[in-house]
């Protein structure tokens, strides 16, 4: 049995500057942490084994930098372009230095289109260099991306509706591979804290 608490954050400090009415840009500075206690127990059905409780603390720990802009070239369209660079993450175990992992480069595309006062849609775009990490990690690291889209139809905003219709489709290039993770992870080091499933996963 596996139990994990905890959770991540990311606080920023941000900037922008509204160059003219059609262009924007904006810049952010991050202090990233997270934390998670995780809980191995195995309990056996023949009573000559004994059962076994495992208790890590990890903690996580980086900066970033970030950048943006959003240009209206017409009145029914937004371009938005988003670039962060993150530094290497430093992860403890139980207070004590356990490595450094080498986050990613993210880059974020945005483009929201309105041809009509009552519909809406959205598509973006999100890579992430997870395969710049692959000097610090024993499994094979790959890069992710995330494909989205969505569309509303009406709403208050529109003023043809109280309540607007939405629909929305996304693809990820790393779910799969997760669970993929776990079962390696399980299968191989029999160690579930945060570094071995990074590892397994390839992230």
């Amino acid at each position: 049995h596996l139990r994990s608490e905890g959770g991540s954050s990311d606080l920023r400090f941000a900037a922008g500057w509204r160059v003219t009415p059609r262009f924007r840009v904006g810049a952010a500075f991050h202090v990233i942490s997270g934390s998670a206690k995780l809980a191995l127990e195995r309990r056996f059905s023949d009573s000559a084994y004994r059962s076994f409780l495992r208790n890590n603390e990890e903690r996580l720990g980086g900066l970033g930098v970030s950048a943006g802009l959003l240009w209206t070239p017409r009145d029914y369209v937004t371009i938005g372009l988003t670039a962060r660079s993150d530094t290497r993450a430093k992860l403890t175990v139980d207070s004590v230095a356990s490595g450094r992992i080498d986050l990613p480069v993210s880059l974020v595309a945005g483009v929201p289109v309105v041809p009509l006062r009552c519909l809406r849609w959205s598509p973006t775009a999100i890579w992430r260099s997870w395969s710049s990490a692959q000097g610090s990690l024993v499994a094979h690291a790959f890069n992710t991306v995330e494909l989205g889209s969505g569309v509303e139809l009406g709403g208050p905003a529109s003023g043809t509706g109280r309540m607007p219709l939405r629909l929305g489709v996304r693809y990820a290039t790393w779910v799969e591979r997760v669970f993929d993770g776990f079962i390696a992870a399980a299968a191989g080091t029999h160690d579930f804290s945060l570094m071995k499933v990074a590892e397994a996963i390839g992230i």
